[in-house]
């Protein structure tokens, strides 16, 4: 039932530590306000916010592939009862829980739905005293370390397999719903390639780099690799000045080289290229499958992000390339094998879903009128 007028208020809790969580929450407030032009949707991130202890903690973790937040299934108090000296539970059952309760009693949304699990777990834990929808979206195609609470109403997986991972762990069928891995479709500015099968008959063979590199000099390696090949390389610098910069030289001394700058750019890229190389857990891969790209991994991180990777090559839907050179040579091998460059196009397909952002927003809505 809303409570804010004819318009749904919505809040989305996301985590700025790695991964997609950030591009998944802003593809989820996208879609929110095309469809609920009347309501109002907020993005915050839980950590930077409400656990600012936690913050600079589990970012460096992340990083190094290190497991920081527990696995649990229930409630704070549960945690807290089978967990007691576990500070991270501690903390998001103390200072941060108070926090976000304080925020949300302020803010007074309809619905909350988190990217990221630990600010799942959390705002499930305080919706029923609060009285909004408490949703999760699991933006990973493993999620046997995520927090999984009973107070949770929806949670929105990227597969099915992940599905039964979660009725496996103890969660009702009816609350989960398959619906992909959301990500923000930007459509082509005019004069933009766009469109990989018009383009592959007049243009030659087109490899995109999404996401940040592993190293510079890896990245420049690769590049370097495939051009000389005769393949074109596009690479996603935003938000980057120094990899801008690295790239546009080397743009200068070969023609195949194109830098994306901007959001823009780097989406049209992405959508037009034959092979998308994005590293395990960015928002490029997620976009890659939404747009059916074949993909080429380049790296991998212990934890979650390893099944992640184990999934989508098992799949059919990526190749794992182990440095710079495999990255040319898993290239050059897929420019040379069509029939196995449409088949990884296809598997990729099979797992994209490019209107998971419209279906969690949809599938809340629905909820909310119940």
């Amino acid at each position: 039932m809303r409570r804010n007028g004819r318009g749904g208020a919505l809040v989305v809790l996301s985590a700025s530590i790695g991964g997609c969580h950030a591009g998944v929450a802003d593809a989820i407030a996208h879609a929110w306000r095309l469809l609920d032009p009347q309501g109002t949707v907020a993005v915050v991130d839980f950590l930077e916010t409400f656990a600012p202890e936690l913050n600079v903690l589990a970012r460096f973790a992340y990083q190094r592939s290190e497991r920081f937040f527990p696995s649990l299934v229930g409630t704070l108090d549960d945690a807290l009862e089978h967990l007691p000296e576990d500070p991270v539970v501690h903390e998001l059952a103390t200072g941060t829980s108070a926090r976000l309760a304080e925020y949300l009693r302020a803010s007074a949304p309809d619905a909350v739905v988190s990217t990221f699990a630990p600010a799942g777990g959390v705002s499930a834990d305080v919706s029923s005293e609060l009285g909004f929808l408490a949703a999760t979206v699991l933006p990973e195609f493993d999620a046997r370390a995520a927090w999984l609470h009973p107070a949770t109403g929806l949670y929105f997986v990227a597969s099915k397999d992940v599905r039964e991972e979660l009725v496996v762990r103890g969660l009702a069928w009816d609350r989960i719903v398959v619906s992909g891995i959301p990500v923000r479709q930007r459509e082509p500015q005019a004069g933009e390639r766009g469109n990989r099968t018009a383009d592959a008959a007049a243009d030659r063979f087109t490899v995109f780099f999404g996401g940040p590199p592993p190293s510079m000099s890896e990245l420049a390696r690769s590049v370097a690799g495939l051009v000389d090949i005769g393949v074109r390389v596009m690479v996603s610098t935003v938000g980057d000045n120094r990899l801008t910069a690295r790239m546009a030289e080397m743009a200068q001394t070969r023609e195949l080289v194109r830098t994306c700058p901007d959001e823009q750019s780097a989406s049209s890229a992405l959508k037009a290229a034959d092979v998308v190389v994005a590293r395990a857990g960015s928002t490029e891969l997620v976009g890659a499958l939404a747009c059916g790209a074949p993909l080429i991994i380049y790296t991998e991180m212990a934890g979650h992000e390893t099944h992640n990777v184990d999934f989508l090559v098992a799949c059919g839907a990526a190749l794992l390339a182990r440095d710079a050179d495999d990255v040319v040579g898993k290239v050059r091998y897929l420019a040379g094998h069509r029939d196995r460059l449409a088949y990884v196009a296809e598997r990729a397909a099979s797992l994209g879903r490019p209107e998971a952002a419209k279906l969690v927003c949809e599938r809340i809505r629905a909820s909310l009128r119940e």
